[in-house]
């Protein structure tokens, strides 16, 4: 296996106060698998303070950047200022990690998967690589085209360097955004762009009333039609991102677990069950 010898950079989108201690956290845990060289994290509207920031961050990355986003373009957006901040205070490669607050909050992360996932993305026998939790559809996918049946989660993601160059260091692309309209009109709702499979799958998880669907779901109407086009945004760029990887022939990888990992997880699950561990929980260490 090759192990990349890249300095490592990340990206944090921080929201929601609540959350902070939570983020750092988990960007401790990155920085204790791997040295993290440039850290950038980007607060995303007016709710938390930078002074917070800086202490929530402190001594986790040689250099640290804080910046206070408008929220234009969304998590998204926020990425890819985290990103323009860094690419302009240091002209070396490097592979990323882009993560926001929400990692670990509406699905479980354990720090066994953590540390794979930092793993995967430094030791892997392929360059241009992706690594995250890779979701997967039966159908493919397509926006103009682009087409994908699998991409990679958008609150946790890996770049080497070799991928993120090949997209030439794009995360966002705002003409995207431009494929969803606020309006309560379903049939109005998406561009012509976007392929029927993709309008259903999103529809499906953002307008039930019932089986899986986004925590955040309801029925398209005058109300709520703003909201729920801002998420189908940020669907439709992290669609977009994956199709992109396609079609640089980025290998797709989900975090690898060793087999001491492996057991560890399998005996936390069993005392979960027995009630002798947390059912629920937004990180364990």
């Amino acid at each position: 296996m090759r192990t990349s010898e890249k300095p490592l950079w990340l990206i944090a989108a921080a929201y929601y106060p609540s959350y902070l201690a939570h983020l750092a956290s988990i960007v401790q845990r990155i920085s204790a698998s791997r040295p993290l060289h440039l850290l950038s994290i980007v607060i995303n509207g007016t709710h938390i303070s930078p002074h917070d920031v800086e202490n929530c961050f402190d001594g986790l990355a040689r250099k640290r950047i804080i910046y206070q986003h408008d929220n234009s373009g969304l998590e998204f957006g926020a990425y890819q200022v985290g990103l323009d901040l860094l690419r302009s205070s240091d002209d070396s490669d490097f592979d990323l990690i882009i993560l926001n607050d929400t990692v670990g909050v509406h699905y479980p992360l354990n720090s066994e998967t953590l540390s794979a996932f930092v793993r995967t993305l430094t030791i892997a026998p392929w360059t241009c690589r992706a690594v995250g939790i890779i979701t997967t559809v039966p159908r493919a996918l397509s926006i103009d085209q682009f087409l994908t049946s699998r991409w990679v989660r958008s609150n946790l993601m890996g770049f080497d360097a070799e991928a993120i160059s090949r997209i030439g260091y794009r995360i966002y692309v705002p003409a995207i955004d431009e494929y969803v309209t606020a309006t309560a009109d379903a049939q109005s709702f998406f561009s012509s762009s976007v392929g029927r499979s993709l309008q259903d799958h999103i529809g499906r998880w953002l307008f039930a009333t019932s089986g899986d669907r986004w925590y955040g779901a309801a029925p398209l109407a005058p109300d709520n039609a703003a909201k729920l086009a801002a998420k189908a945004r940020s669907i439709l760029q992290e669609q977009y991102l994956s199709m992109r990887l396609e079609q640089v022939f980025a290998a797709f990888l989900y975090p690898a677990l060793n087999p001491e990992e492996q057991r560890s997880i399998r005996l936390k699950n069993l005392l979960a069950r027995l009630g002798l561990g947390p059912t629920h929980w937004r990180w364990v260490a």
